[in-house]
């Protein structure tokens, strides 16, 4: 119907599911609106990435300046994986190695690491006793998959798919100087939720709405969608609020 605002689109993504193609139209259209919305380019690249439109998905990273220390190892390694796809293997390496350095958990070590070996394999000559001449000319298709086959990039799910989400009763809404806290019991704790971002937090009532004031609030029943958090003083990072 014409809208004009980014984040539309970008929510509008996030609920797509599997449906790759309508999500990267999506975000398409949410860059052009607000060419510096850094999530949409962070989720463009992994569509595209899925896509096989792997250079593509390397201008989008491209643009992202900083990158949120949550989204780190998935950007770097889903980077190495689309520069591998493209035989550009320094920057694949280079790549590779930054997400390393990364990760925070053991599988996502083992990834990177497996990624880095098989880059060894590419980058060592061949035997020259096992060499052979070739015979006749090889299609690729015709080609059966190497054993060592580079480890497949780790899946990207959109937004909306990946949250886990809590109900509570929201008590507190701190202001702070980039951001904000929730404070939400949940079963009788308290828990303490981030606001990073407030143009990238999703809010669902009546309304489509809500008017936060710092400080105490009037107990109200929400459910939160938030993404797990690496600090241990919260509980995770809110992308969506709904109001009951």
């Amino acid at each position: 119907m014409g809208c004009s605002r980014a984040k539309t689109y970008f929510d509008y993504g996030g609920l797509v599911g599997s449906d790759v193609d309508t999500r990267v139209k999506m975000l398409r259209r949410a860059v052009e609106l607000k060419p510096d919305y850094t999530e949409a380019h962070y989720w463009l690249g992994m569509g595209l990435y899925q896509q096989g439109h792997y250079q593509d998905a390397l201008v989008q990273l491209a643009k992202i300046k900083r990158v949120e220390p949550e989204k780190a190892f998935q950007f770097f390694l889903t980077a190495a994986h689309a520069h591998l796809k493209l035989n550009q293997f320094p920057q694949a390496r280079k790549t590779a190695e930054v997400a390393l350095r990364q990760a925070r958990t053991p599988e996502e070590k083992t990834s990177a690491q497996q990624l880095l070996t098989y880059l060894d394999s590419r980058e060592k000559p061949e035997p020259v006793a096992e060499r052979r001449p070739v015979q006749h000319p090889v299609q690729l298709n015709d080609a059966p998959p190497p054993s060592n086959a580079p480890p497949p990039a780790p899946p990207s799910t959109p937004p909306e798919n990946r949250l886990q989400t809590v109900s509570g009763t929201l008590f507190q809404f701190d202001c702070l100087q980039q951001g904000a806290r929730l404070h939400v019991r949940v079963d009788g704790k308290p828990l303490v939720f981030a606001i990073l971002k407030p143009d990238a937090l999703t809010v669902k009532n009546e309304s489509g709405h809500h008017d936060f004031t710092c400080g105490a609030q009037k107990p109200t029943q929400v459910t939160v969608g938030f993404e797990p958090a690496t600090d241990p003083k919260i509980a995770g990072v809110v992308r969506i609020i709904e109001f009951k």
